[in-house]
């Protein structure tokens, strides 16, 4: 296997750039692996490959996609790679600068350094350092850095904390780099060395630069460290401000209850500390110092409570309240007729230093009163509504009005909150709470993965682009609106004003971190709902279940993404909302008045935190937004209905929102109907124009041979981006549909263009919802094979992919061991006509298992068992396999290797059924797609179209006459295929001794009923079959004329001339 120049013990660029054997090997390597063409001369051959091989060293993806190579490539691909590994470890590489420079761009580029930068350190960098450290000189730099004491205090936890992810990402790359050695044949077996040197290397270097870095901070006081001190003394600012608002609400606090009449404070004491806090703490977080005690006041501390009696009795005042009537109602009825703001109720909060949630224990109050008072304390039921109607009529009144003033703002208390404090057991209905549990248990699971997660990180980064955009575009409008109205010379608006605010707070989640923590303090529920634990999942309740619990604990990751963009989005909101009025966020804090910010902007803020990350209640009075509220209300109460097919309607809805509202144009539509909203629709329909811009010069680069969502990789690779594109993916297709026009004639269209962008259409809208592929995958299989109604592998199929969704999370060990073994990487079939109604629910559920092959006793031996049956695709050779699906969970997009037919197809806008149409038997398709696919086979589409598409015939066709030959020709390959496939299937049951085999059946099962039903009345002529039907008899061996045959037999041949002359 190895040559002359793997003799040499020490290797320079002079000799290997000299070598002939090297240069063949290395340009061989090169063109199939680096997708690298063209002439290149021996010394760029070598510099070529020194990068590729350095980058290897530190890039996990170089290192898995090298061994995604060796995996696939042929004896000669496998050796030539293995003589080119030996050379690179013996080279002595002296061109320090470039190696440098190579390194560096492999460490940028990796994904696992950024994870590195977040722990703190950079272990992988130090792992390659320790690797050229005797050429390079650099152990004396480690050397003089760690020869000081630098691992003690805050030094040393971030040596820990660093060296620890380092120390797994290291072990993962040593692994790949080993794996890739043994599959080479460069290295016999598999022995961990290198595995555990290179994993060590990278948590030393994890540690000392960890280490490092922390004493530099301590030292520097730049950096993350500066910006930590920022915000550090921001909140103090808080504090401090907050204090000194604190001590003159309770001044007057102690005026207004000194002044006011004895009974009627002593009445308002009375109804608060009727509360139980126990059962307040229980559903409600007021604040961080909330302590369980025997009354309402003690838990909430005597200055607190005095201020909510003081705001109450002004309230009453203000609200001119007869003796009876209760707050809520006024309350209730001064917001429907408009009157709160000019009654001054915030003005009264904010003198007593209280949040909406603190006052809202006032209607919480009442609430129990009420149910005290009409003796209804634990009835709240339908049995109630039977025994006092009345009694019924006014608690269910005075919880609407609850739950209307929560939904527009003005209390923090919703209907549930108020029923559970009356004590509504009958209601809770602990059966059907555990099955709603277990339904968002099984979608948690669905999205546990990093790839949903990572999906999910780059949908949010591609929003912070559309948020500057949207930001800057409405400064123009409003610079533009002030110099109409104001005046030419008049102050106007800054345009990059607030731009990027969204950004800084996301690049300095320390300030962000101080903003959220006192919204956390100041509104207190409206934070907990907010920033909750389960981003598509209903926040967590006293009646919470165990399973409830694990499935948001297990959202950690996409818990984790959501809250820093919640948090980043509220930030930035309030500073561009505060700015437009002329104030400046950082003041109102540091004056202690952050509780006084108005409760429109702060409503303002959390709707533009749920509306970025897709979670909005859709509260708008319009069509949508009611049918929207209707579908999630309704997957919120009744398990499994809605979420079987559309786990996340509030997702979906919300896409669809943000989708119609940035379109260029058709986002315009309902401004006809409604003028107001043009100024705040105005500014997304320009970001939008920005986006749709983006997308056609991104769709530019992609080619011809890529379809609207797939993003070319290099070579045959494209990445399916539709998962990642997400709400964006309109975008895309519209940007595609300008591309294919740019032609005189608009050849480059789709032939059938309806059918082509209908199917992309829902697609694009629908098919990225469910961030977990399941979308996309179930999309695709409508448009191949239609909806078969009643049909049992159907509702198999439907059952074992709603049964799927609590194996999803396995796929993350698929993905990891399939890189490593690439028979496991096939993807199973899951329907080749052996299977039972069971066994095809089955192989559905268990699809996102790894595939192991395993191992048993028998009979003193040890057997494998075979891996799963792999599936396989009629438009490309070989068995179907996941391109390099470590990836999948790194970056969130799957890739696709396509054929040159595939290729083809994209460029003229084909879909999969303009090609091949499933057979509606099982066995027959899935033997006719094995035949169609079988690489050197007579039948072997891909082959036998790719001579058709070289031929001078076909390039000098147009796009529609190219369609139509590629259909034609494809069509009667697939018939002879087909044919194989039926003569294969006969084969097998005349070897098992069966009177027909599943081709008879399906040939039975074609025919028209009018021809069954005149087979059926010719049968029953015969003597002795009277009644009968060759359905019910198939099995059956007959007596037709003295002859003895199959019934079935009989039957089919009876129907050619029948069928042919069509029935009389």
């Amino acid at each position: 296997m190895f040559k002359a120049y793997n003799e040499v013990d020490e290797l320079d660029k002079d000799t290997l750039a000299s070598d002939d054997d090297f240069i063949a090997d290395a340009v061989t390597f090169l063109e199939n692996r680096g997708g690298l063409s063209g002439e290149m001369t021996r010394e760029e051959v070598y510099e070529n490959f020194m990068e590729h091989m350095r980058y290897h060293d530190v890039n996990e993806v170089t290192t898995i996609r090298d061994l995604e190579y060796a995996q696939n490539a042929d004896a000669s691909g496998k050796e030539g790679f293995a003589r080119l590994i030996d050379a690179y470890d013996k080279v002595n590489d002296t061109d320090t600068g470039r190696m440098l420079g190579d390194y560096a761009m492999g460490l940028l580029t990796a994904p696992s350094t950024y994870i590195g930068l977040i722990s703190g350190g950079t272990g992988k960098a130090a792992a390659v350092a320790g690797t050229q450290a005797a050429k390079l000189g650099v152990r004396k730099i480690l050397g003089d850095v760690t020869s000081r004491k630098l691992f003690m205090g805050d030094v040393g936890r971030s040596a820990v904390r660093a060296a620890v992810p380092e120390a797994v990402i290291g072990t993962g790359q040593g692994a790949a780099q080993e794996a890739t050695r043994v599959t080479t044949g460069q290295q016999e077996e598999f022995t961990g060395g290198r595995t555990i040197t290179t994993g060590v290397a990278s948590g030393i270097g994890g540690a000392l630069i960890g280490g490092g870095a922390s004493a530099l901070g301590s030292l520097t006081g730049k950096g993350a460290l500066s910006r930590a001190s920022s915000a550090n003394e921001l909140m103090e600012a808080a504090k401090i401000g907050a204090a000194k608002k604190a001590q003159v609400a309770a001044r007057k606090s102690k005026e207004v209850l000194e002044t006011a009449d004895s009974e009627t404070v002593k009445k308002v004491r009375e109804k608060l500390n009727e509360l139980d806090p126990a059962r307040v703490m229980e559903g409600r977080r007021l604040k961080k110092d909330l302590n369980p005690s025997d009354t309402l006041e003690a838990s909430l501390g005597s200055d607190v409570f005095k201020n909510i009696m003081a705001a109450a009795i002004q309230v009453q005042s203000r609200l001119d309240i007869k003796p009876g009537d209760r707050i809520t109602t006024a309350m209730y009825t001064a917001m429907k007729e408009g009157k709160l703001e000019d009654l001054g109720i915030s003005n009264i909060l904010r003198e007593h230093n209280l949040n909406m949630d603190q006052f809202s224990l006032v209607y919480l109050a009442e609430v129990s009163e009420a149910g005290r008072t009409l003796g209804i304390q634990g009835r709240l039921s339908k049995e109630l509504k039977k025994t006092d109607a009345q009694a019924f009529a006014q608690i269910n009144k005075l919880l609407d009005e609850v739950d209307d003033m929560n939904q527009l703002g003005v209390s923090s208390i919703t209907r549930q909150d108020s029923a559970d404090i009356i004590g509504n057991a009958a209601l809770k209905a602990k059966v059907l709470q555990g099955i709603r549990d277990f339904d968002k248990a099984g979608i948690s699971f669905m999205t546990i993965q990093p790839a949903t997660t990572m999906r999910n990180t780059i949908g949010g980064g591609f929003r912070i682009g559309v948020d500057a955009a949207t930001r800057t575009m409405d400064n123009v409008i409003q610079s533009f609106l002030d110099s109409t109205t104001k005046g030419y010379y008049a102050p106007k608006r800054n345009l990059f004003d607030g731009t990027f605010d969204l950004a800084k707070y996301m690049m300095n989640p320390q300030e962000g971190r101080v903003i959220r923590t006192l919204f956390e303090e100041n509104m207190p529920e409206e934070a907990k709902r907010l920033f909750r634990d389960a981003a598509d999942l209903s926040a967590a309740t006293d009646t919470e279940t165990a399973l409830a619990r694990v499935g948001r604990k297990v959202q950690v990751l996409n818990t984790a993404s959501d809250n820093i963009f919640k948090q980043g989005v509220l930030a930035a909101s309030l500073k561009r909302r505060l700015s437009d009025k002329g104030i400046n966020l950082y003041d109102v804090i540091r004056d202690g008045s952050f509780g006084d910010i108005p409760e429109d902007i702060y409503q303002a803020a959390v709707k533009d935190a749920y509306e970025f990350t897709y979670q909005s209640g859709m509260k708008g009075d319009d069509i949508f937004s009611s049918a929207a509220r209707g579908l999630i209300r309704t997957n919120d109460k009744v398990p499994f209905l809605i979420s079987a097919f559309m786990p996340f309607p509030r997702f979906v809805a919300n896409q669809l929102k943000f989708q119609y509202q940035h379109m260029p144009i058709i986002g315009m539509l309902d401004v006809v109907i409604n003028p107001s909203i043009a100024r705040e629709r105005l500014p997304k329909q320009l970001a939008g124009a920005a986006m749709l811009t983006t997308a056609y010069a991104w769709r530019l680069k992609q080619g011809d041979e890529a379809e609207w969502y797939e993003i070319h990789k290099g070579g045959d690779d494209y990445i399916d981006g539709r998962a990642i594109y997400g709400p964006m993916a309109p975008f895309m297709l519209v940007a595609d549909m300008i591309y294919r026009a740019q032609t005189d004639n608009f050849s480059k269209l789709p032939v059938s263009f309806g059918k082509y962008y209908s199917q992309a259409l829902l697609q694009a809208t629908l098919g990225s919802t469910f961030r977990t592929g399941m979308g996309i995958s179930m999309l695709d299989k409508v448009f191949e094979d239609g909806i078969k109604a009643g049909n049992t592998k159907t509702v198999a199929e439907g059952l074992g992919g709603f049964l799927g969704r609590w194996t999803i999370p396995a796929g993350l060990v698929k993905d990891i061991y399939g890189q490593f073994d690439p028979r496991s990487r096939d993807i199973p079939a899951t329907s080749t006509g052996d299977e039972n109604f069971f066994d095809f629910m089955y192989k559905k559920a268990t699809r996102n298992l790894p595939d192991f092959p395993l191992a048993s006793w028998s009979a003193d031996m040890i057997t494998t068992e075979d891996y799963d049956t792999p599936a396989v695709s009629p438009l490309k050779s070989g068995t179907l396999r996941a391109v390099n699906p470590i990836e999948k969970q790194l970056f969130g997009a799957t890739t696709i290797r396509k054929s040159r037919v595939m290729k083809e197809m994209s460029r003229l806008g084909m879909s999969y059924t303009d090609m091949y149409k499933r057979n509606k038997d099982d066995k027959i398709d899935f033997y006719t797609r094995l035949e169609l696919s079988r690489a050197g086979a007579p039948n072997n589409l891909d082959e036998k179209l790719r001579a058709i598409i070289n031929s001078d015939e076909y390039k000098n066709s147009s796009p529609a006459f190219q369609q139509q030959m590629l259909e034609s020709a494809g069509s009667t390959i697939k018939t002879k295929a087909e044919q194989v496939a039926k003569l294969r299937i006969q084969a097998q049951a005349r070897r098992r001794g069966l009177p027909y085999s599943r081709v008879e059946i399906a040939e039975w099962d074609n025919l028209s009923k009018k021809v069954k039903e005149r087979i059926n009345e010719i049968y029953q002529t015969y003597e002795g079959y009277e009644g009968r039907k060759v359905g019910e008899d198939k099995d059956m061996i007959i007596d037709i004329g003295g002859r003895r045959v199959n019934a079935l037999q009989w039957a089919l041949r009876e129907a050619l001339p029948i069928a042919k002359r069509g029935v009389q």
